[in-house]
């Protein structure tokens, strides 16, 4: 990993919190890995620092030196017992190196799956969720009482800096078609 004497030092500030915010590490680290920091981190990090009497001065380096390791590591794809070890080496504390590697191992599954998405955007624009909702239209203008099952698909995608959104209308019977090659798809 790159830039270990600076991460160390920041890592070593997990020491000086309290040790019920040590045990909440956790919900300091989440909104605040991503790539793009979401816009609730800034309030979830001063929740955390009220709710255990640190000011924002003392998470920073925290926040930091975690970031950057946790980003690092999954990028290496590196195994919890080797982030452990240098966590270990870096501050020579086994709690901290313990804590860290706990919220490395909760943080690399969405790390992954970030990597996966922004690997895959690469080559144009990435379905991001699939909404579906049934309704009912009427076969014809003429016969506004007789009415025919439709899905409403929605399709949020990424495209480039955009999230867009694909609303679609799909008969009952390319529903069933659809069902059938997702299955095959996914086994």
């Amino acid at each position: 990993m790159s830039d270990k004497p600076g991460i160390g030092a920041e890592l070593t500030a997990v020491r000086d919190l309290p040790v019920l915010a040590q045990q909440a590490l956790w919900q300091l680290v989440e909104p605040n890995i991503a790539a793009i920091i979401g816009d609730g981190a800034e309030e979830a990090t001063r929740r955390f620092c009220d709710e255990h009497g640190l000011t924002i001065e003392q998470v920073v380096p925290v926040v930091r030196g975690m970031r950057k390791l946790l980003r690092q590591a999954a990028a290496l794809d590196l195994p919890v017992e080797e982030v452990h070890n240098d966590v270990l080496s870096m501050t020579q504390d086994r709690d901290v190196a313990r804590r860290v590697a706990a919220c490395y191992d909760r943080a690399l599954p969405a790390l992954r799956a970030e990597a996966i998405l922004a690997s895959v955007e690469r080559f144009g624009p990435v379905l991001l969720d699939f909404g579906l909702r049934m309704d009912h239209v009427p076969v014809s203008r003429n016969a506004a009482e007789k009415m025919v099952p439709i899905a409403l698909v929605s399709l949020p995608y990424r495209d480039g800096a955009e999230t867009k959104r694909l609303t679609l209308q799909v008969t009952p019977a390319l529903l069933r078609k659809m069902k059938l090659m997702l299955d095959a798809a996914v086994g």
